[in-house]
C-alpha cells in the first residue's frame, strides 16, 4: 500500500472521527442520546473511535451504554433518578430522569425483583425487566438480606476490581462458556454489605444505617482519588443487546485498574445516614432533600461519608446518595461519585424490605411472673448438660425430630407459639429454626433465644422471667406484664414505675407526647393511672 493511501486512510479516519464526535456532543441527553449507540454498533472500526469519544459517567455525566451502571457516579453534581415499585409481581424499576417532572416514562436502567426465602430475601437484578433471573445473561448482581431484615449484602455477579475474591455460596451462579471469559469466574462478589442499627422509636422514628463499600477505598472521596470502574461485562454472546455495546473508553481504562489495585489496601469507604433533625413545628423529622422529596416516610434517607473514613468538612456534608418518596410506589434516587448506579439502586432495595417488628427489653428487679413456660429445642446427644439441667428443673424440651413432624405447617407453629410465653435454643438448632418452622414464631414476636452450652439454663430462665418487652410496630404501647399476684405491693410498685418510666424515656418529648396509661389485671378492668 503506498503513502497516498495511507494518507487518504488516515483523512478519512479524521473526517469519521469529526463526525461521530459532533454526533455524541449533539446527542447529549435521552432519547437522542440513542443515535450514539446505534453508531457503535455499526463496524469495528467506528465502535474503536467511540470508545475513545465518549467519556465514563464520572467525567461526562452521561449514562450511555450499560456498563456505565457499573461505573461510578459524576463527581461533581447528582444523577437523578427514580425508581417504580410494582407491588403485583414485587419488582423494582430503576429509570434515569429526563426532565423534572416524574409522570415521564425515564430511559430504563435496571430491574430488580425480590425472591422470598426460608432464612432471606433476594433481590435479583437485571438489566432486562423482561427477564429477571439469575440464569439469563443480563444478570449483573443481587441484594440478600439475613433472616430479620437488618442486615443486608450486595453481590456483584463479576469482579468489581483486580483480585476480587468471590463468595463461598451453593447459590454461586454457574454460567456457560459463552457468556463469560474463561479467566474470570462469574459469581458472587460481596462489594458492600448494609446494616440497619436498632431505633429505639421503632416504625416512627428515623432509621439509623451504615453501608461499608467493600470495592471503594476510603481515600475515593479524598481530591485527587479514584475508585475501580470496571471496563467491560464478562460476556462474549451479545445477541440480547445487539445494539448496545458493553465498553469504555480507552482514556479512562489505566486509571480503573491503578484506582482498583492501590486504595483497597488504604481501608473501606464506609457511608452512614445523615442524621434528621426534629422539626417542632411540623412534629415529624425533617432532612433538606432539596425538594427531591415530598412524602414523609420512614423509608427515606441520605448518605455521607463516615468519621471513620477521616471525612470533615465539605467531604463529610456531601450527600452521595438519597433516596425518598414522592408518591405512591414512586420514590427518587440521586446518586454521585463514588458510587455507581448499580450499588445506589441496591442500597435503595434495602429499605423498600420489610423490617420485622423491633422489640425493646430492659429487665425489672422483681421476676413479673411466677410460671411462665418455655421450649427448648436442641439436638439430642450434643447437649447433654442442657439436657439433665432442663430435667432437674421441670422444664419441657423439644428436639429437632419434634419439630420436623411440624413440616413448616402454620396452624401447628401458631399454637404452639400460643401454648409458650417465650423460647430458649441451643446454637446449634437456632440456626434451623427458620427452615424447620417458618416465619411463625417471628411474626408473633417469640423468636428463641439462645442459649450456649456455657451458660447456666436456670440463670437464663429466671433472667427472661424478669425482662418486659415493648413491642413498637405500630403503637407505643406496653401491653405485657410487670408482675404477678405472689408479689407484695411495694414490688409491683416498683416494678410498675421502673417500667413507666423506661417506656416514657424513649419518647421525643417524654411525658408531653403520653396520651394515657392504663393498668391492668388478667381478669379485671383495666384502671387508668395517668
Amino acid at each position: 500500500m503506498s503513502s497516498s493511501d495511507l494518507d487518504l486512510i488516515a483523512r478519512r479516519r479524521e473526517l469519521l472521527r469529526d463526525v461521530l464526535t459532533r454526533i455524541e456532543e449533539s446527542e447529549s441527553s435521552w432519547p437522542r442520546r440513542r443515535e450514539v449507540v446505534a453508531c457503535a454498533g455499526v463496524c469495528r472500526s467506528w465502535r474503536e473511535i467511540l470508545k475513545e469519544i465518549v467519556k465514563i459517567p464520572e467525567f461526562e455525566g452521561r449514562i450511555t451504554f450499560p456498563i456505565s451502571l457499573k461505573q461510578p457516579g459524576p463527581r461533581d453534581f447528582p444523577m437523578q433518578c427514580f425508581i417504580r415499585r410494582n407491588r403485583t409481581n414485587h419488582t423494582y424499576s430503576l429509570y434515569l430522569g429526563l426532565t423534572q417532572a416524574l409522570t415521564d416514562d425515564g430511559k430504563f436502567l435496571l430491574a430488580a425483583r425480590k425472591c422470598r426465602r426460608a432464612t432471606c430475601t433476594d433481590y435479583i437484578i437485571s438489566l432486562d425487566a423482561d427477564d429477571i433471573s439469575k440464569g439469563s445473561g443480563t444478570y449483573i448482581g443481587k441484594l440478600r438480606s439475613n433472616l430479620l431484615g437488618t442486615k443486608f449484602t450486595v453481590y456483584d455477579a463479576q469482579p468489581p476490581y483486580a483480585g476480587a475474591v468471590i463468595a463461598k455460596s451453593c447459590s454461586t451462579r454457574l454460567v456457560s462458556s459463552r457468556q463469560v471469559s474463561p479467566r474470570v469466574p462469574a459469581g458472587n462478589y460481596p462489594v458492600a454489605h448494609i446494616s440497619y442499627e436498632l431505633n429505639v422509636l421503632g416504625s416512627r422514628g428515623p432509621r439509623r444505617m451504615q453501608c461499608i463499600m467493600n470495592s471503594i477505598p476510603a481515600s475515593a472521596i479524598e481530591p485527587g482519588g479514584t475508585a475501580p470502574t470496571q471496563a467491560e461485562f464478562l460476556i462474549n454472546s451479545l445477541d440480547s443487546f445487539s445494539s448496545m455495546p458493553f465498553f469504555r473508553s480507552k482514556s479512562s481504562r489505566s486509571q480503573s485498574t491503578s484506582g482498583s489495585l492501590s486504595g483497597l489496601e488504604e481501608g473501606i469507604l464506609v457511608l452512614k445516614n445523615k442524621a434528621p433533625r426534629w422539626h417542632e413545628q411540623l412534629q415529624c423529622w425533617c432532612l433538606n432533600f432539596r425538594g427531591r422529596v415530598t412524602v414523609a416516610s420512614v423509608k427515606n434517607f441520605q448518605l455521607v461519608a463516615s468519621e471513620e473514613n477521616g471525612a470533615t468538612g465539605q467531604e463529610q456534608d456531601k450527600v452521595i446518595l438519597q433516596f425518598g418518596k414522592v408518591g405512591k410506589d414512586l420514590f427518587t434516587m440521586d446518586f454521585q461519585y463514588p458510587i455507581s448506579a448499580f450499588q445506589a439502586f441496591a442500597i435503595c432495595l434495602s429499605s423498600f424490605d420489610t423490617k420485622i417488628a423491633w422489640f425493646i427489653h430492659f429487665k425489672v428487679e422483681n421476676r413479673r411472673r411466677s410460671r411462665l413456660s418455655f421450649a427448648i429445642p436442641f439436638f439430642e446427644g450434643t447437649s447433654n448438660r442442657l439436657n439433665h439441667e432442663a430435667n432437674r428443673i421441670g422444664l419441657e424440651s423439644m428436639d429437632v425430630e419434634a419439630l420436623k413432624k411440624m413440616n413448616k405447617n402454620k396452624k401447628l407453629v401458631k399454637k404452639l407459639a400460643k401454648k409458650y410465653h417465650a423460647f430458649l435454643a441451643s446454637e446449634a438448632v437456632i440456626k434451623q429454626i427458620p427452615r424447620l418452622l417458618g416465619p411463625g414464631l417471628n411474626k408473633a414476636g417469640k423468636f428463641p433465644t439462645l442459649v450456649s452450652h456455657q451458660e447456666s439454663l436456670e440463670s437464663k430462665v429466671n433472667e427472661t422471667k424478669a425482662m418486659v418487652k415493648f413491642q413498637l410496630k405500630k403503637v407505643l404501647c406496653m401491653g405485657v406484664a410487670v408482675g404477678n399476684c405472689g408479689m407484695e405491693e411495694k414490688q409491683i410498685f416498683q416494678n410498675v414505675q421502673l417500667s413507666v418510666n423506661f417506656l416514657v424515656s424513649l419518647l421525643k418529648k417524654n411525658w408531653q407526647n403520653v396520651r394515657c396509661l392504663y393498668l391492668k389485671s388478667t381478669m379485671g378492668k383495666p384502671f387508668r393511672v395517668f
